[in-house]
């Protein structure tokens, strides 16, 4: 499909958070871009050249497509800054008899953490605004936009797309992966003060007012967009679900495990807390005493510094060290063999109300591993999920009996042989992004019709 005047129709993809920066947002755009092509649509990414993440993976670079122009600009990060300045003292140093301490980067970046929402406002990556800002203006220069998308793990990657919409005059869609300043719990989490919050809401309402379209990654989000009244009609605001890269899985090879293996994929944060699994895995050990030989817990990923500390107490606690593993976080294509290889993957929830809106994006991955799924989960849009997929157990996330009870007895199954969970393929397909890049495509085609009729 081209445009009237001859040529593709071309859409700039704003994300500060793409590849080799990794972690859940980094798939949302890179999962797209192979397909957008097939449904008449030109991707040209704007994304940061050296972004300040906590995840880093340079093998996902290699998931780009190469006719796919990623432009990568300079920005201002002040935590790489601070950690570079701090690096240099955190080796000890005995000369002239003064030892320096240990820990001052650690120090440093908490230090910083604990101002971050004070000072950076909408985000942390603020300082790229300017730099993307200049460059998408040239790159329309030299190839004329259609549309502008963005999306947001970085809220700073919408305030870049607001500011080219409002020069350029052209038509914007703008994806939340995320709620942010409207959900009470989120934003109590990231705004330090009563100002902060007021002025989030107020850019929340600006985007959504100025965006031609609207997308979120769960229904509850829509409604809550529509519920708020900001000035979004129902047209505008569309559910495109997160989803995964059927390649990737297809090409992992699953390797024996020596034992039964319930896999966690992904990061641990804020109220999502490993604490009630930790406790049901040690009652269930101390119940069952051949867990503690054939048993294997692996966790793929971060914990956040009070949630590591947390785990760590609780492991010794229970005496678990032999039954869990903390990996740390793994490349992306070493996670999904783990992943396929495993007999059990676990989703964690919290009961909070955050949680029972949200759809954790691991849960996509996983359902395309197709290996059951413990989810400790209150009921929501994730949970339905795994219910129509029939898929695995949901259990409530702090029932630590309940938890423990669902360990055994899928263990006692898969040792039986009697597991009889069987991922429904038809809702499988339905998260695959060559699918999802079609929906959203439809979204870009819609929007531009529109945008040329007023």
């Amino acid at each position: 499909m081209v445009t009237s005047r001859g040529r593709p129709k071309t859409v700039l993809m704003v994300d500060y958070y793409f590849p080799p920066l990794a972690g859940a947002g980094a798939q949302r755009t890179l999962g797209y871009l192979p397909h957008l092509a097939r449904y008449g649509w030109e991707p040209i990414v704007l994304t940061v050249r050296s972004g300040d993440s906590n995840f880093h993976d340079a093998s996902l670079l290699d998931r780009i497509p190469q006719s796919v122009d990623v432009q990568r600009t300079p920005s201002f990060e002040p935590f790489k800054v601070a950690r570079w300045l701090a690096r240099p003292f955190t080796v000890g140093s005995r000369g002239n008899g003064f030892h320096q301490p240990m820990g001052l980067l650690e120090w440093t970046t908490r230090q910083m953490r604990s101002l971050e929402y004070w000072i950076f406002f909408p985000d942390r990556n603020v300082g790229w605004v300017p730099f993307a800002v200049a460059r998408a203006l040239r790159i329309n220069q030299d190839r004329p936009l259609d549309l502008i998308y963005s999306t947001s793990t970085s809220i700073s990657s919408h305030v870049v797309a607001h500011i080219v919409r409002t020069i350029l005059r052209k038509p914007w869609v703008a994806d939340f992966q995320d709620a942010w300043a409207g959900h009470p719990e989120h934003a109590a989490r990231l705004f330090p003060s009563p100002v902060h919050a007021s002025m989030a809401r107020g850019l929340e309402r600006i985007i959504l007012r100025s965006a031609d379209h609207v997308i979120v990654t769960a229904d509850p989000l829509r409604q809550t967009f529509e519920q708020q009244g900001e000035g979004t009609a129902p047209r505008k605001v569309t559910v495109i679900p997160m989803g995964f890269d059927p390649t990737a899985f297809n090409q992992a090879r699953a390797l024996p495990r020596s034992k039964f293996t319930i896999t966690h994929f992904g990061s641990f944060y804020a109220a999502r807390s490993p604490e009630p699994f930790l406790n049901a895995l040690g009652r269930c050990v101390r119940e069952h005493a051949e867990l503690s030989e054939n048993l294997e817990v692996l966790f793929l990923g971060t914990f956040d510094a009070a949630l590591r500390q947390l785990a760590l107490s609780t492991i010794d606690r229970w005496g678990l060290h032999n039954v869990v593993r903390l990996k740390g976080a793994v490349p992306y294509e070493t996670g999904v063999q783990l992943l396929v290889s495993s007999q059990i993957l676990l989703l964690v929830g919290d009961p909070g109300e955050w949680h029972r809106t949200a759809i954790p994006a691991k849960l996509f991955e996983y359902l395309a591993a197709k290996a059951p799924i413990l989810a400790l989960l209150p009921d929501g849009p994730a949970a339905d999920i795994i219910r129509a997929g029939d898929a695995g157990l949901i259990v409530p996330p702090d029932d630590v009996g309940a938890i423990c009870d669902a360990i055994w007895r899928l263990y006692r199954l898969t040792r039986l042989g009697q597991l009889r969970f069987r991922t429904n393929p038809d809702v499988i397909g339905r998260y695959a992004w060559l699918t999802l890049a079609g929906r959203l495509a439809s979204v870009f085609d819609e929007t531009l019709s529109s945008h040329a009729s007023r």
